[in-house]
């Protein structure tokens, strides 16, 4: 089978090979691939930014932790719902020896990397989706969010802003959706955001003050980081956790973090990290199956979708990356198999 394999550190040692397609094996699924998208995870992984063997990597090198496709063979011990139903995968959820796959023809995945997709599902739109739809519930569960117990998410246009809005709205929690502009507020008002701030607007600070009171919104998720979580931590209620995923305000050179440490101990403030492969939801595997269960009644939300971009042939590899690792890009390069 054609893949796409990576056995150095540098883009440039990346090489489109033929290998054997998996064996499958017990606790395992074959899945025909049908696209693959290059998240910006694989191009730090490329690089060298993010530490070969920290999460779980494929057999053979190949590259990419995403896609989608149809099982069509599975291992021992998986559930026979799996067998010729659509799925959408992510590679680092539960450990394994035997992976194969991402960029490829064929993958071999633990069938707990798996969320089964409705008959009807246009894989496209989730080839790259499954990271974000398991951080948001991995999130939810972590926060223990409840209709009582709110969320805010910074950077709500995110593709993970808008998985966690879509997971708040099916479990009826209340969220504030925090974009930077406007034209973000008009992308995201169609996924039925109700409370969208946006930072611009020159009474931002007091409508987030006040709406967070209101709602009981005393966890946050920030992507943001920076000048931006400066600017609420002081407006946030008395007790609230900020966890931090993302650093988007890296990119833009100001990620510093400044605030009056008497706000912290006075408001009994917390800022924690949060990362989904070091949570209770992927380490437990049971909690890991009761997971993908849950998500099966409600995955078709179009919260959970990507916008793929542009699409490539496996043979198109170089041209690929290049457009994925180009910062003017917004959309996703993806591979069709």
């Amino acid at each position: 089978m054609k893949a796409i394999c990576s056995h150095e550190i540098g883009i440039e040692n990346v090489t489109l090979q033929d290998i054997e397609k998996p064996v499958v094996q017990p606790d395992h699924v074959l899945v025909k691939v049908s696209t693959s998208a290059i998240n910006h995870g694989d191009i730090h992984w490329l690089r060298g930014e993010i530490a070969r063997g920290l999460y779980t990597e494929s057999s053979l090198g190949v590259a990419g932790a995403s896609g989608c496709g149809e099982v069509i063979e599975v291992g021992e011990n998986v559930p026979d719902d799996y067998l010729g139903n659509k799925v959408a995968y992510y590679r680092s959820l539960n450990p394994s020896q035997y992976k194969v796959g991402s960029w490829s023809e064929f993958a071999l995945m633990h069938y707990l990397d798996c969320i089964i997709l409705p008959e009807d599902t246009n894989l496209l739109d989730y080839c790259g989706s499954v990271v974000n739809i398991m951080v948001a519930y991995a999130f939810y569960k972590h926060a223990a969010l409840s209709p009582g117990k709110g969320v805010i998410a910074t950077a709500g246009e995110s593709l993970t802003g808008k998985a966690i809005l879509g997971i708040a709205q099916e479990k009826d929690i209340p969220i504030i959706s925090i974009v930077r502009d406007d034209a973000e507020k008009q992308r995201l008002e169609p996924f039925g955001a109700k409370n969208i701030l946006v930072q611009s607007d020159g009474d931002f600070e007091e409508k987030l003050e006040s709406l967070s009171e209101e709602l009981n919104t005393t966890e946050v998720f920030d992507g943001v980081g920076g000048p931006l979580l400066s600017r609420i931590l002081p407006l946030l209620p008395f007790g609230s956790t900020t966890h931090s995923y993302g650093f988007l305000a890296y990119y833009t050179g100001e990620d510093d973090l400044l605030t009056n440490t008497m706000v912290i101990f006075q408001k009994n403030l917390k800022v924690t990290g949060f990362a989904v492969m070091r949570n209770e939801t992927t380490l437990n595997q049971e909690n890991l199956r009761s997971a993908m269960n849950d998500l099966r009644a409600f995955v078709d939300k179009p919260h959970f979708r990507i916008e793929a971009g542009k699409i490539f042939r496996p043979e198109e590899f170089k041209e690929a990356i290049d457009f994925a690792a180009d910062p003017k890009n917004k959309d996703k390069a993806v591979f069709k198999f």
